[in-house]
């Protein structure tokens, strides 16, 4: 067994740091007191009200060895399931880039508005033109692949 599918046969997991809570199905949990993480051979799990693992896999109805990561075909599902986690991880992680550099192109764009630059130099006027041409067309090109993404849900 994985993660996974250990996490599907609980009530209402949520991520939290390296792992999930959950409600234990050992006894009538009101807030989530039932730990669960991946250690190195299995799924590692603890309840914090205090019930027994033996109760918790009775409650789930399945037995501790299938809490260990002891086949190969589990070894390898296991590492396909930590790929996935990394590529998920690179993702939300350039996502937050990229929001960071929207959020910037817009900041500058919003800055240059209503200026006078009758007493700037060229080099002053060359450099915020650098800044603006990079920001007008990155918000410009993700207008557009809004606009596009619009218009084909609407045909």
């Amino acid at each position: 067994m994985i993660l996974e599918d250990f996490i599907q046969l609980l009530d209402r997991p949520r991520r939290q740091g390296r792992g999930y809570i959950s409600r234990c199905p050992a006894h009538d949990d009101r807030n989530p007191s039932l730990s669960i993480r991946e250690g190195e051979k299995g799924i590692l799990i603890r309840c914090w009200s205090g019930c027994s693992l033996d109760d918790i896999c009775r409650a789930v109805n399945i037995e501790k060895k299938h809490l260990f990561f002891n086949s190969q075909i589990s070894t390898e599902i296991r590492r396909e399931s930590v790929r996935r986690k990394e590529v998920i991880r690179k993702l939300e992680r350039v996502n937050g880039l990229e929001s960071d550099v929207f959020r910037a192109a817009d900041e500058i764009i919003g800055a240059a508005h209503g200026i006078d630059i009758s007493s700037w130099t060229p080099e002053m006027i060359d450099r915020a033109l650098n800044m603006l041409a990079p920001a007008y067309r990155l918000l410009f090109e993700e207008e557009m692949r809004e606009y596009g993404k619009r218009d084909t849900r609407n045909t």
